[in-house]
């Protein structure tokens, strides 16, 4: 689960930006969270999203222009950035 403050610095960055911010909710997790986060950590890995080393459900993808953060927050997950 993400921290609150990485989450806040995230919005400021996408309200300072413009970027985009999307939201999804994944039902039925909060039994088996930490499961689903090692599998979702694989295959996030080949989308070349790069986990953040100080919040480990914050992962973030740059490319050329392009900007993408990902947030895993308990069942939903924050998707901000400039092309999403």
């Amino acid at each position: 689960m993400a921290m609150a403050k990485s989450i806040r610095i995230l919005l400021a960055i996408a309200t300072w930006y413009d970027y985009e911010i999307w939201q999804m909710s994944i039902y039925g997790l909060k039994q088996a969270f930490r499961s689903w986060n090692t599998s979702f950590d694989e295959v996030i890995w080949d989308y070349n999203f790069i986990k953040n080393e100080y919040d480990p459900c914050v992962y973030k993808k740059i490319s050329e222009s392009s900007v993408a953060y990902l947030v895993l927050y308990v069942d939903d997950i924050l998707l901000i950035g400039n092309d999403v």
